[in-house]
C-alpha cells in the first residue's frame, strides 16, 4: 500500500508536468488546438522516463490486483484513478523498454491468473480439440497486436531527442559496451566509469550521443565490474527464482493473485533492465 501511495505522487506530479509543458507550448505558438510535431517526453521527479516507467511498471500489477480485490468502493475508485492516471502518462513517457516492462508484465500477470483457474492440461486439451479455429484466431489476434503497437511506437517513441527515430537501437551503445568490458574482463574498469572509459570505444571523440551506461543492465556490469560482477547479478537473479517458486508451492489461493503481481512486476522491470541500466540512480 506505501508503493501505491507514493506511486500516486509520483504519477499526479508526471499528469501536471504534461499539462504544464504542452501549456507552455499552446501559450508561445498561441492556438491551443496545434499538437508539437512530437509527442512531449515526460521525465517525472525521478528524473528520467525509462527511470519513471521502471517505477510505474512495479506498482501497476499490485495497484490492478487490488482494484479487483478490493472491497471498499472509496479504495476502488482511487485504484481506478490510478490505472487511468498510468494509462494517460505511459505514452508520453515515450520510453521503449518500459513499455516492454508493461507488456511484460501483463502477459505474466494474465497467464499466472488464468492457468491457476485452469491447468496446462486443460487448456492444451481444449487447443488440441479446437485448433482449427483456435489457430487462425492466435495468428490474426497477433498481427493486430503488432500492428497496433507499431503505429503505437510511430506516434509516441519519435521524440526530438532520439532524432525523431522511434527504432534508434541501442545496438551501438552494446557493442561499445562490450569494448569495454574486453579492456578488463574479469574485474571491469570500475563502478561509474563507463562514460569515460567508452570514448576509448567509439569513433568520433566526442561521439554523437555520450551514453551515461550501456542500456542494458548486464553490459554495464560487465563492462564497470567485469565477470565477477556479472555472476553476482546472476547469483542474485536465480536466488529470487528459486525464493519465489518455493513460495508459489505452498502459497495459498486467496494471497496467490497478490503473488503472482509482485514476479509480475520484478520480471517486467528486469526485461526492462535488457534494454535500459538503472545503477546510474543508485
Amino acid at each position: 500500500e506505501v508503493l501505491l501511495w507514493v506511486s500516486s505522487v509520483v504519477l499526479l506530479l508526471a499528469v501536471f508536468e504534461i499539462g504544464y509543458a504542452y501549456r507552455q507550448y499552446w501559450k508561445e505558438i498561441g492556438k491551443s488546438w496545434v499538437l508539437p510535431p512530437t509527442p512531449y517526453r515526460v521525465t517525472g521527479i525521478l528524473g528520467h522516463a525509462n527511470a519513471l516507467m521502471a517505477f510505474l511498471n512495479l506498482s501497476a500489477p499490485i495497484a490492478l490486483i487490488f482494484f479487483f480485490e478490493s472491497k471498499k468502493p472509496i479504495q476502488k475508485a482511487l485504484l481506478l484513478v490510478w490505472g487511468v492516471l498510468y494509462v494517460f502518462v505511459l505514452p508520453f513517457t515515450s520510453s521503449r523498454g518500459g513499455w516492454l516492462g508493461a507488456v511484460t508484465w501483463m502477459l505474466i500477470l494474465g497467464l499466472g491468473l488464468f492457468t491457476r483457474r485452469y491447468p496446462w492440461k486443460v487448456v492444451l486439451d481444449f487447443i488440441r480439440q479446437k485448433r482449427k479455429w483456435i489457430i487462425p484466431f492466435v495468428i490474426l489476434g497477433i498481427g493486430i497486436v503488432l500492428l497496433l503497437g507499431y503505429l503505437f511506437v510511430i506516434k509516441f517513441a519519435g521524440y526530438r531527442l532520439s532524432n525523431a527515430n522511434p527504432f534508434s537501437g541501442r545496438s551501438e551503445m552494446w557493442e561499445s559496451g562490450l569494448r569495454v568490458w574486453q579492456s578488463s574482463p574479469w574485474l571491469g574498469v570500475g563502478p561509474g566509469r563507463f562514460p569515460m572509459e567508452i570514448l576509448k570505444a567509439v569513433d568520433n571523440i566526442p561521439p554523437k550521443y555520450w551514453p551515461s551506461h550501456a542500456h542494458n543492465l548486464f553490459i554495464n556490469v560487465l563492462a564497470e565490474f567485469g565477470i565477477m560482477g556479472l555472476l553476482v547479478i546472476l547469483t542474485l537473479i536465480i536466488t529470487v527464482v528459486l525464493n519465489a517458486k518455493r513460495i508459489h508451492s505452498r502459497i495459498s489461493d486467496q494471497r496467490y493473485s497478490l503473488f503472482i503481481a509482485i514476479v509480475a512486476s520484478m520480471i517486467g522491470l528486469l526485461v526492462q533492465m535488457i534494454v535500459d541500466d538503472f545503477m546510474v540512480w543508485m
